[in-house]
């Protein structure tokens, strides 16, 4: 049995779509039976996901900077580097850059697709962001 990573994805710009400002996101992983994904997403301030949902499990990981992940009818929570939070798979969230700075995540994602809905509101944003202070 043998193991490889998957070539490095050069990074690209993240479609209007699937986030509300400037985010540039690299695959940095694919198992061979696609069962898993990895993703460096850099956020720059305040910049984030829209609302979506994992058919598997989603482990955030910080690289650099501040980041907010929340779940749908929950709160949020500030991430610093090194932080983990573990997403259950079908939960609709959202996660992305603090208003005051850049961020990078690392996105660890079980099998299966994504499913994207509508962006998350400056006024959502705005409410889960001074939630953290």
């Amino acid at each position: 049995m043998s193991s490889q990573l998957a070539a490095v994805t050069a990074f690209e710009l993240g479609s209007v779509e699937r986030y509300t400002g400037t985010v540039h996101v690299a695959r940095i992983l694919r198992a061979a039976d696609d069962t898993v994904r990895a993703y460096e997403v850099c956020f720059e301030a305040g910049a984030r996901t829209v609302w979506h949902a994992h058919t598997g499990e989603q482990f955030l990981v910080t690289l650099s900077g501040r980041c907010v992940v929340q779940c749908v009818d929950a709160s949020a929570h500030l991430l610093g580097p090194g932080d983990c939070f573990r997403v259950a798979a079908g939960i609709r969230h959202w996660h992305g850059a603090l208003p005051g700075g850049a961020a990078a995540q690392l996105a660890l994602n079980a099998h299966g697709p994504t499913e994207w809905g509508r962006p998350v509101s400056d006024t959502e944003f705005s409410v889960a962001v001074r939630s953290l202070a």
